[in-house]
């Protein structure tokens, strides 16, 4: 969903989503997790530097 959202341009929706599928996590092994930090930290520094 949250890849969905970037496509759309809707990048805070796609922050939220991934932010809540960390939360959701049993597991910090989890591929999807690291991937999902990833992106939340990709996506709020180019924020902050645009702004």
């Amino acid at each position: 969903m949250a890849r969905l959202y970037e496509k759309m341009g809707k990048i805070e929706l796609a922050i939220e989503y991934y932010k809540l599928r960390v939360k959701k996590s049993n597991t910090e092994n989890d591929p999807w997790v690291w991937k999902a930090k990833q992106k939340i930290y990709y996506y709020e520094n180019e924020k902050g530097i645009s702004e």
